[in-house]
């Protein structure tokens, strides 16, 4: 992500025979086949709007058999969270059933490797019933029958529905919690009514836990944490470990031109939150508070994972999306086991190859 600003990027890296701003989906496949050039930089604006965006294009891929297949559904968010990239990127309509399920039939194999799993990729799922039926319909139609993952922030996706969606084909769902400390819930502006906000995270993981949905939960350490907000978290997390497959952690981090982010971390500091360091440039890491700097919060994050996620469901999660299709659990323990890290999940059950 280049910001627009291409000047500076061509500065930065000078060695680079293109650098395009905007968006290039009708685009980049020519510019990848032919390369445009001579010219160093341009400026591409995307002024053709379709009634869906693009399909991936698989088979530019290497060895395309290996990789889990990604199908984009919606752009866009514009919930306002105060750490979000699309937080006044006005969000698009959902695309419509009939072409995700075209294009399903042009991407999922049926092989001998593991099953492929398409990730619906949005920054917010916000399906209704309509939508969700016309997706059951057109599977229906066209002999579909592929599981497949997205992600979703609390608030919007109405528990009501979890039922449709498991029928639809819904196997995992990542949930944007990031916080169960009202306190932080606000200095985020991820909800101004934390209450209610949890309370309905609380019953949108009991209906996808009942309806066999996994769940994998995203917290997010920000500015103003401490001893007690992580307290009031895990607390939350202990309460509903039973609906849980899995929890992402990390804490904040800042991408962007310096001169695009200082009001951000300006708003950062207000909460106590001070620069840790910044390895290179557009990427700052931040000391959250007195009470937790960069290092603590990393050791947080890592033993709030290992809490809560086992290294066998950290596979499920990884390889039903991410891994190529022919990395076995065999293979990631014998890594696991050849390597010394401080992994952010529970490796104690690995135990031997045998």
């Amino acid at each position: 992500m280049i910001d627009g600003q291409v000047e500076l990027m061509t500065k930065l890296v000078p060695q680079s025979d293109l650098i395009i701003s905007g968006l290039a989906d009708h685009s980049i496949c020519k510019i990848v086949r032919e390369f445009l050039s001579p010219s160093k930089a341009i400026n591409l604006r995307e002024t053709i709007e379709l009634p869906f965006i693009l399909p991936l294009d698989y088979s530019l891929l290497a060895d395309r058999k290996l990789y889990q297949p990604s199908i984009e559904i919606s752009r866009g968010c514009g919930m306002g969270c105060s750490f979000c990239q699309e937080k006044d990127e006005r969000l698009s309509p959902l695309k419509e059933p009939n072409f995700i399920v075209q294009e399903s039939k042009e991407i999922v194999l049926q092989d001998e490797l593991r099953e492929m799993h398409p990730y619906f990729e949005t920054s917010i799922f916000v399906p209704n019933s309509r939508w969700i039926d016309n997706l059951i319909q057109s599977r229906e139609s066209h002999g579909c029958d592929f599981h497949w993952r997205t992600e979703g922030r609390v608030d919007s996706i109405n528990p009501k529905y979890i039922k449709q969606l498991k029928s639809s084909g819904l196997k995992i769902l990542d949930l944007g919690l990031e916080s169960a400390s009202p306190n932080q819930l606000l200095r985020m502006n991820k909800s101004k009514a934390p209450k209610k906000y949890l309370e309905r995270a609380s019953t949108l993981l009991k209906a996808a836990h009942e309806e066999g949905i996994a769940i994998k939960v995203n917290v997010l350490l920000t500015s103003g944490e401490t001893n007690q907000s992580i307290e009031e978290t895990i607390n939350w997390l202990d309460r509903h470990e039973t609906f849980i497959t899995g929890v992402s952690v990390g804490p904040v981090i800042v991408y962007g031109w310096p001169s695009r982010t200082k009001a951000y971390l300006d708003e950062l500091r207000e909460h106590g939150a001070t620069v840790s360091h910044s390895h290179i440039l557009g990427v700052t890491h931040l000391n959250l508070s007195n009470e937790i700097d960069y290092e603590r919060s990393i050791d947080i994050s890592n033993k709030i994972g290992r809490r809560y996620m086992s290294a066998e469901s950290y596979f499920y999660l990884k390889s039903f999306s991410y891994y190529s299709r022919h990395y076995t659990y065999m293979n990631f323990k014998a890594d696991i086991i050849s390597s010394k890290h401080d992994y952010g999940f529970d490796i104690s059950d690995i135990g031997s190859l045998g």
